[in-house]
C-alpha cells in the first residue's frame, strides 16, 4: 500500500475547499504546510489548512 499526503484548505464544515499540494511523506507535507501558512499570512478567508493521507495501490 502506498500513500500520498495532500495539503488542503478546508471549509468550516471540514469539507475540502482546495488541494494545495501533494507530497510523498508526512514530514514534507508538514513543512509545506508551515511554508504555506508563513507565505500566505493569516487566514483572511477563515479557511484552515490540514494534511490528509490518501492510500492507494499500484497495479
Amino acid at each position: 500500500m502506498n500513500s500520498v499526503f495532500l495539503l488542503v484548505r478546508l471549509n468550516e464544515d471540514d469539507s475540502i475547499f482546495e488541494i494545495i499540494s501533494a507530497h510523498p511523506t508526512k514530514q514534507i507535507a508538514s513543512n509545506a504546510e508551515r511554508f504555506y501558512r508563513t507565505y500566505t499570512g493569516k487566514n483572511v478567508d477563515n479557511l484552515r489548512t490540514d494534511i490528509h493521507e490518501v492510500d492507494f495501490e499500484v497495479a
